[in-house]
């Protein structure tokens, strides 16, 4: 098998993507193959935040070699619970901020009123398709990801942590 080029594997990239974006349930299999073309292009959130989607979708299990490593990558350890919701008027997403926790958002729009702050927590909110949060996410000594969310609230901050590490 040849190389790929940077160039190719960024085409590659964009048309898997926009395979997910057309229809995330019926593609089984991309995630896997989106999170090792991150990896080879050394984008780590991307191929971290796809490989906890694949594990989801059960494309991979959390003993793979693959998503060990990217594992071993982040400077917190990964949540144990992986929760992925299709339902935007399930509870509201700050209730999630209260433990450690992969969450993963089908597309639609969610909610999170002003609420308790996360504390202490590891925190990954990983969004498939558009996924929009209308609210306020705050905490402190967080670690804290989020990866494709549009986060809106146009009365104060949408996003306010203290003492945190934080990747958007």
């Amino acid at each position: 098998m040849t190389e790929m080029t940077k160039e190719n594997q960024l085409r590659v990239l964009d048309y898997l993507n926009a395979s997910v974006s057309l229809d995330f349930r019926r593609n089984k299999g991309i995630y896997i193959m989106i999170a090792k073309l991150y990896s080879a292009i050394k984008n780590q959130i991307g191929a971290y935040a796809n490989a906890l989607i694949a594990v989801e979708f059960s494309e991979i299990s959390r003993d793979d070699e693959f998503f060990v490593e990217q594992c071993e990558k982040m400077r917190f350890p990964t949540p144990e619970d992986i929760i992925r919701s299709n339902d935007s008027h399930m509870i509201p997403v700050n209730y999630f901020l209260l433990i450690d926790v992969v969450l993963i958002l089908e597309p639609g729009t969610y909610y999170a009123p002003f609420g308790r702050a996360a504390e202490e927590k590891n925190i990954v909110i990983i969004g498939i398709g558009e996924v929009t949060i209308k609210g306020s996410l705050w905490g402190g000594n967080c670690n804290f990801i989020m990866y494709n969310i549009c986060v809106e609230y146009t009365i104060s901050h949408s996003l306010m942590f203290y003492h945190q590490s934080k990747f958007l």
